[in-house]
């Protein structure tokens, strides 16, 4: 059978609750929308290729997923690490969380760099598109800055006195804008 909505087609201009709508319509609504699943009181998902907030932004991206941190030192080589990515893009800005923790120091001194974040950053600016604070969270608790030039994918995780040492584990976050 047809949409109805409060007695009218759909389409018509009407007020009050839709039900058991299936297929594919557009509608739009001024006001709140929620929506169930019968018999299960479950929310469903309402996929949409873009969000636009009155007559102002559209909202067309948004993207969770994982980024592979590769760590370089500033001087000699790291044995061994592990290293965890992060992130979430919502339209042009990027949140990332990155975990590094280093397992066999080898040769490896100095700050560190690290590459692979996962969109590029905006060239645009002065030098950081982002700068951020990390912890080292294993062994001194120890904090210092890590930064994402602009237009790059590779940053740079300041260490300062606390160094690189086997068995460092060092945390952050930064937020920065997608080129």
């Amino acid at each position: 059978g047809a949409f109805v909505v409060n007695g009218g087609a759909l389409g018509t201009p009407s007020s009050g609750t839709v039900t058991n709508l299936t297929g594919t319509a557009s509608i739009n609504i001024n006001g709140t929308v929620g929506a169930t699943t019968a018999n299960t009181g479950s929310f469903t998902t309402v996929t949409a290729t873009s969000i636009q907030f009155g007559s102002g932004a559209v909202l067309n991206s948004y993207e969770q997923g994982t980024w592979t941190p590769v760590v370089t030192p500033q001087v000699g080589a790291i044995t061994s690490y592990t290293a965890i990515g992060r992130y979430t893009k919502i339209g042009r800005m990027v949140y990332i969380y990155c975990s590094v923790q280093i397992t066999n120091v080898g040769t490896g001194a100095g700050i560190f760099l690290v590459a692979g974040y996962p969109f590029t950053s905006v060239n645009a600016g002065y030098d950081q598109a982002a700068i951020g604070l990390w912890r080292e969270v294993n062994a001194t608790g120890n904090t210092g800055a890590a930064g994402l030039p602009i237009n790059a994918t590779t940053g740079t995780v300041l260490t300062g006195a606390t160094g690189i040492a086997t068995g460092y584990a060092f945390v952050w976050n930064l937020t920065y804008e997608a080129a």
